[in-house]
């Protein structure tokens, strides 16, 4: 048996590249090479079609998140969780679930789109339903998907994302300039998520999801999901009703604009989020089933690093969005620009939340998470309203920014009453967020060093100043994450091919090396 001291050792804190873990940086490159594949395309796409395909994709794209968020169970962190996450009873049960989840939320979006075409615009009566398809298949996707997860062997996960995510980009911009239509954008995300379900299948052996309904697993994945349907179904109003309010509020061209903002600053969002989910969240979950004590002191470890590079990805984004913007768009999308600088400030406190609830699900306190999505929704509405009936869109995305914090509170207080405290470690980075977010645009202002192919050189130049140091510091960090995720997912190779005795103490031993 490995020692407690050399497994300590080994998984110290220091950053060494040997503990590099080729899963998860197999999951960060796919990441990084898809947003890549879809900033290009939406460079292309916005020369290619107008303004108001993105607004109708962007109201489309919130009510089909609404009704996957309705009804919501958690079955893929119910796997990951549960003890009984392999066995062939709990996965059928857990896939068959899913399917009927896909049909009911496909007949749902066929009913939504007469009423929601008379609501915002009649080209979404067409849509909606097609749309909605893509719903019945993700729901058609082997449990492999969820299961590797488990393993954290995250690698041909990675691959089939970004596989199917570069397919679809490449038949929609094709589509697109064969004809420049809406149903560009439509084809190709159903055709991603056709390749992504076909693929799922053969990605491990001996296993085939079918259709089975056991007592005991419908029991334990509903006990545990029943406040992840909850939180989910409050979290579509805290995270996409915004896209339904702005459509109300602008022209459908002006919500095309504000989607393409939204779609630039929530990158760093869905990375830190994959993070989380991949990396951090089986960590979380296996130390709490084998030294829960440490669940802290761990979830401090793993959330530096995420934060770290957050806040790298999202002050890239805010400092650089204007020569983006000047440079690789027309004049029809300029005041993204600035929009994306507001809605920053919520992409920030999104991801302190993303990366600290985690620690909830591992301790298997969905509830909580219900309870702080839904403070950030009833925030939310007033929030964004009154700014924007006094600020326009910039009031608008202090809104969300305010919202988002309402929740980041509540979310605090359940982990402190776990016996976890986040709030210096979230005073700092707060701190450090807003410094860095204002000195290089307040510099940038006094030095007035003019523009270059409409790009602000003293914005770039003080940019690259804060951002250099930091990415190299998050880099670190992450390293060290990754590093962590390998050392554990050997620990679970070796644990299947011994007695679960053996399986056990080797697993409290890696976990006390965290402390």
């Amino acid at each position: 048996m490995t020692s407690i001291p050399a497994v300590s050792e080994r998984i110290r804190w220091v950053p060494r590249l040997g503990q590099t873990s080729q899963a998860a940086a197999w999951t960060f490159f796919a990441f990084g090479a898809t947003q890549v594949l879809r900033l290009a395309s939406n460079v292309l796409l916005a020369h290619l079609l107008f303004p108001e395909a993105f607004g109708l994709t962007a109201i489309a794209g919130a009510i089909l998140a609404g009704l996957q968020m309705f009804s919501d169970i958690g079955l893929a962190p119910s796997l990951v969780r549960s003890a009984r996450g392999e066995d062939p009873a709990f996965r059928n049960t857990a896939w068959t679930l899913g399917v009927i989840r896909g049909l009911i939320l496909w007949a749902f979006a066929a009913a939504l789109a007469y009423p929601v075409g008379q609501f915002y615009d009649p080209q979404l009566a067409k849509i909606l339903p097609v749309a909605g398809s893509v719903c019945l298949i993700a729901a058609l996707a082997s449990t492999s998907l969820a299961v590797l997860g488990r393993r954290m062997h995250l690698r041909g996960v990675a691959l089939l994302d970004l596989g199917s995510t570069a397919l679809g980009i490449v038949i929609t911009c094709v589509w697109a300039w064969l004809s420049p239509t809406v149903w560009s954008i439509i084809g190709g995300a159903l055709i991603a998520a056709s390749v992504r379900t076909i693929v799922s299948w053969g990605l491990i052996a001996g296993h085939r999801d079918h259709f089975m309904l056991e007592r005991a697993a419908v029991t334990e994945l509903f006990g545990f999901g029943r406040w992840i349907f909850v939180s989910t179904l409050i979290t579509f109003l805290a995270l996409h009703s915004d896209r339904l309010m702005v459509g109300r509020l602008l022209t459908m061209a002006e919500v095309g604009v504000y989607a393409i903002a939204m779609s630039l600053i929530v990158m760093p969002r869905e990375l830190i989020s994959r993070l989380a989910g991949s990396v951090q969240y089986p960590v979380l979950a296996r130390c709490f089933r084998e030294r829960p004590e440490h669940v802290g002191k761990l979830l401090t470890r793993t959330r530096l690093a995420l934060m770290l590079l957050s806040q790298w990805a999202i002050l890239a984004i805010a400092m650089g969005a204007q020569g983006f913007f000047a440079l690789l768009y027309d004049a029809r999308y300029a005041d993204a620009a600035s929009l994306s600088r507001w809605l920053s400030l919520s992409a920030f406190i999104g991801a302190l939340s993303i990366t600290a609830d985690r620690a909830l699900l591992a301790v298997g306190d969905s509830r909580a998470l219900a309870t702080s999505n839904f403070a950030r929704a009833i925030a939310l509405f007033p929030g964004c309203l009154l700014g924007y009936m006094w600020f326009g869109l910039p009031g608008f995305a202090v809104g969300l920014a305010g919202s988002a914090a309402a929740g980041h509170c509540v979310l605090v207080l359940a982990l402190i009453s776990h016996g976890i405290n986040v709030v210096l470690d979230d005073v700092w980075h707060i701190a450090t967020f807003c410094t860095l977010l204002a000195l290089p645009l307040l510099a940038a202002a006094w030095l007035q060093l003019g523009t270059w192919f409409g790009i602000d050189v003293g914005q770039a130049v003080c940019g690259l100043l804060v951002l250099l140091p930091l990415g190299a510091i998050a880099a670190i960090r992450a390293t060290a994450l990754m590093g962590l995720q390998r050392q554990l997912a050997r620990a679970a190779d070796r644990g299947t091919e011994r007695s679960p005795e053996a399986s056990g103490r080797d697993g409290i031993a890696s976990t006390e090396g965290l402390a």
